[in-house]
């Protein structure tokens, strides 16, 4: 097409929101991307494919509570393939399928953790893990898009913890991705940006 892709994960689709608040936004987020002049890849597992942009239908089948889709994080993928079963892509994954096929950004909520009943499920991300070597290298940049170097939170704007750059400004963010290419640091790099205003929760609620 001659325009940027940005590829999406799917497991805000199958396990992160109920249904059909799921599909709502997983459309919305793809218009968002559209209305920005570039191409969402939602990316997600169906029929024993690995699947790189849904159509609307495949969309509404992973949205479905009746889909039975997995989990799939990076090491999740070949049994998920194997039994053909639907699965909704972790960043992880996500950004391991993305690198493979030549995506070079990818948006999502958020990364990283030990999700909620960790201690008993050891439901812990791979995602900083996967971050950090994909594509293969143990170093990754971390840039807040906002005037405040604080990196942001879930659903609170800004934690006490600093990231090492921060600015305000899109294109520097941009330029820092591209001067990267250029040089050859095939090290991935995490861009946080805080939550509008109107969104945002007081840290000690959360």
């Amino acid at each position: 097409y001659g325009k940027a892709i940005v590829a999406l994960e799917s497991t805000v689709i199958t396990h992160g929101l109920p249904h059909p608040t799921n599909l709502k936004v997983a459309t919305r987020l793809e218009e968002i991307i559209r209305e920005e002049g570039a191409v969402p890849a939602t990316i997600a597992l169906l029929d024993g494919n690995i699947r790189i942009g849904l159509c609307r239908d495949e969309l509404k089948r992973i949205s479905k509570p009746e889909s039975n889709a997995i989990k799939v994080s990076r090491r999740d993928l070949v049994s998920c393939l194997v039994e053909k079963r639907a699965g909704g892509t972790t960043v992880a994954a996500t950004m391991w399928i993305a690198q493979k096929a030549g995506i070079r950004i990818f948006a999502t909520g958020g990364i990283g953790g030990v999700h909620r009943g960790g201690e008993n499920t050891m439901d812990v991300s791979a995602d900083l893990t996967e971050l950090s070597r994909t594509p293969e290298t143990q170093s990754v940049g971390v840039i807040v898009l906002d005037k405040n170097p604080n990196f942001p939170g879930f659903f609170c704007p800004r934690t006490s913890l600093k990231a090492p750059y921060h600015t305000d400004s899109l294109e520097k963010a941009i330029d820092i991705l591209l001067l990267s290419t250029r040089m050859g640091l095939s090290n991935g790099t995490l861009i946080a940006c805080p939550l509008p205003k109107v969104n945002e929760w007081p840290e000690k609620k959360i």
